[in-house]
């Protein structure tokens, strides 16, 4: 195990991650925290100012692959290795220097480098046997993203690839092995890229409430699972419950819940209570939020299910996807009341556009299967349906989620 600089080795897993969640409530920083059971109390190390944190504000924060857990603050990164602080900052002239003093976004790689998104010094990454801080440079030799770029988000996926969020470049793909870069960026003629909507929705946080958020995505899993059970959905619908319980005002929360409830009474329970409380829920979150995509799809769901009007239907899934044009569970909403009106060629249209947005989908492959079947495309309905015995052929048949 990796040992600090006076020679002592990093505190336990478990202390490292209740005082990285103490850092991130005590600093007002947004962190995030994991769920953790009521019968399990967990003891908090608070550091702040008295410890040596000399800003309050932490951004991010990780553990790498040493045991070491970084902090990206406003004013520097900092090292805790479960004794004391390290602070480091930007030295101007410096070779191996941090780019910029804001680190906005953390990521650990299991080779032991350290991945920095800065707030105007772009991406960079530190080497773990000098400590010296390298730019992010792919093959070609030019910066992934500008040195000026804002950083909002740094992922790691299983591959190997480093996923950068920023402000203004779009999303950022980068190969670490190979240094090969892909870059997505808007396009209007092309639904399926990322709108600018959609760019400041993933770089911006939803709630104030760490756990709030946290209960938000345990639901969000759950919820958004293609073939999921009545019980998935209560189960959704507590943890939706929970984090609007502990921030009221949070709207993309208010909004799921809304379609959780829509989709429980087009499904399983249609009752009253559902329907209430679906419409409810989906007004409250466009009341916070109106340029909120989630809302209009929400509400346009107890619109088409509940009211049956599908002008007014097609009105609010409209408005989703032109603020969310990637969302597909949009698009496959549209294309089944086109259907229902007849409007079989624009139907199949749209049923083609959902399929380049979510292949995985294969609800997307039974409706493709059941469209060009009603429209006696005998080829393109095999083709779909041997698609689906392929690909799909582990997923479990489930009632229609589209009609």
């Amino acid at each position: 195990m990796r040992k600090a600089s006076d020679g002592r080795a990093p505190r336990t897993r478990a202390a490292r991650r209740a005082a990285s969640v103490a850092i991130a409530i005590v600093a007002a920083g947004f962190g995030f925290t994991r769920g953790v059971e009521a019968a399990q109390p967990m003891h908090f190390t608070h550091l702040g100012a008295d410890a040596g944190l000399a800003q309050g504000g932490v951004m991010a924060i990780v553990e790498d692959s040493q045991g070491f857990l970084w902090l990206g603050t406003e004013d520097g990164l900092v090292r805790y290795d479960g004794y004391a602080l390290r602070h480091l900052i930007r030295q101007r002239g410096v070779p191996g220097s941090l780019p910029n003093n804001w680190i906005a976004a953390l990521a650990s790689g299991s080779d032991g480098r350290l991945w920095i998104g800065t707030d105007g010094g772009g991406v960079a990454w530190r080497d773990p046997m000098t400590g010296r801080f390298v730019p992010l440079r792919p093959a070609a030799g030019e910066a992934a993203v500008s040195p000026e770029e804002k950083v909002r988000a740094l992922h790691l996926d299983h591959a190997g690839h480093l996923w950068i969020a920023t402000r203004t470049a779009g999303l950022v793909e980068v190969d670490v092995v190979t240094a090969q870069v892909r870059r997505f960026q808007h396009d209007e003629a092309d639904r399926a890229t990322l709108s600018d909507d959609e760019k400041a929705r993933a770089t911006t946080k939803p709630t104030q409430n760490a756990d709030a958020y946290v209960f938000y995505l345990r639901a969000k899993q759950i919820s958004e699972n293609p073939d999921t059970l009545l019980e998935d959905y209560k189960t959704a619908e507590q943890l939706y419950t929970q984090a609007i319980e502990l921030d009221p005002s949070f709207a993309l929360a208010h909004a799921k819940l809304g379609s959780v409830c829509a989709e429980v009474f087009r499904y399983y329970e249609p009752t009253e209570n559902w329907k209430t409380k679906a419409r409810v829920e989906a007004e409250t979150a466009l009341r916070l939020q109106p340029n909120l995509a989630e809302g209009h799809f929400a509400l346009g769901q107890c619109i088409y299910w509940m009211d049956q009007d599908y002008d007014r239907a097609l009105e609010q899934f409209e408005i989703a996807s032109r603020l969310s044009p990637s969302n597909a569970d949009t698009g496959r909403l549209i294309a089944a009341i086109e259907r229902r009106q007849g409007k079989w060629r624009q139907a199949l249209e749209a049923y083609q556009r959902v399929a380049t947005i979510d292949p995985q989908n294969p609800n997307t492959a039974r409706e493709l299967m059941y469209t060009n079947t009603s429209m006696r495309r005998w080829p393109e309905a095999a083709r779909w349906a041997e698609r689906m015995g392929h690909r799909y052929r582990f997923v479990t048949p489930v009632a229609d989620r589209t009609l």
